[in-house]
């Protein structure tokens, strides 16, 4: 075991470089979990986040269904590209009443346990032997764990999440503070 005395600087050796950005933009439905998901590597864009409501939209066909947003900036605009469609937005930092964030939250949870058991394999020794850069092993661990953890969004997690939002509801068209 390593002692150090008062004054000693601690060194600590940490990898510099983290990779691309991975972003999973997906739709739920009550009674199916996730609908839709696609994985985006680097930046989502207003065009990205478009071409996702695209691939929403022939998914969903006729059905009545309505879009729920929140305000990021990237959805700003969207409702005029896809008239035909049903948005509602959130109001401003109100992630409570959006079923989606919860659902992100068990499948980061599940993410996290997954990336915990391969990071043993996430070093530069492994991946000389897989034969790739260390960036392209840790993002290849992480698609996987993406894949791994996206079914833990289930139709019972989805589900719950309606209903918690659903407990804010009279409040909220009572226009009263939910947060008390």
């Amino acid at each position: 075991m390593t002692t150090y005395t008062g004054g000693e600087r601690v060194h600590r050796a940490v990898g510099g470089q983290r990779g691309r950005n991975t972003t999973v933009i997906a739709a739920i439905a009550e009674h199916c979990g996730i609908l839709y998901h696609e994985i985006h590597y680097g930046s989502v864009t207003k065009e990205v986040f478009s071409d996702f409501i695209a691939s929403l939209a022939a998914i969903i066909g006729d059905a009545r269904s309505i879009l729920v947003l929140d305000n990021a900036p990237i959805h700003n605009g969207i409702a005029a590209v896809y008239p035909e469609l049903n948005f509602k937005f959130l109001p401003p930092y109100s992630p409570c009443l959006s079923p989606i964030e919860n659902c992100f939250s068990v499948f980061k949870s599940y993410l996290k346990q997954y990336l915990h058991r391969e990071a043993p394999r996430c070093n530069a020794a492994h991946a000389r032997q897989e034969g790739v850069t260390l960036n392209a092993l840790r993002e290849n661990i992480l698609q996987v764990g993406v894949e791994f953890a996206l079914p833990s969004v289930t139709e019972h997690v989805v589900s719950q999440n309606y209903n918690h939002v659903n407990t804010y509801l009279v409040q909220c068209i009572e226009r009263q503070d939910i947060f008390n």
